[in-house]
């Protein structure tokens, strides 16, 4: 029946591939490290990065241009503090995150069919 075909819409789902990476950045301090991490991540074409030692106080949730970081607090002043950089597109997915003392950090994304959780640890040496 052509009245069927008409209300008929066609679904086609896209396959998406998320490239991610690590990265143990020894300190994210200066202004311009962030600015040559972004370079870096376009360069490698990665869609997420781990990051570790970024030595950020406290934690939080900002966009840097395309990008989003989330971060987490240092477990002391100056030492450790994880991340996750995201570009546009997976930064806007983020449902949630929770980071624990500089160590760990959980970011959750709204990905199908299921979501996503991205998970960076950093433990010295």
């Amino acid at each position: 029946n052509n009245n069927n075909n008409k209300n008929m819409t066609k679904i086609q789902k896209k396959n998406i591939q998320i490239r991610y990476a690590t990265w143990n950045v020894k300190t994210l301090l200066q202004n311009s490290k962030l600015e040559n991490l972004k370079v870096e991540m376009d360069k490698m074409n990665v869609d997420v990065l781990g990051i570790a030692e970024m030595r950020w106080p406290d934690g939080g949730d900002f966009w840097s241009g395309e990008y989003r970081v989330i971060y987490s607090d240092t477990y002391k002043p100056g030492q450790g503090g994880v991340g996750i950089v995201l570009k546009k597109d997976l930064g806007k997915r983020v449902k949630g995150y929770v980071h624990r003392k500089g160590r760990i950090i959980l970011v959750k994304l709204d990905t199908e069919p299921i979501n996503t959780t991205v998970i960076q640890v950093y433990m010295p040496t």
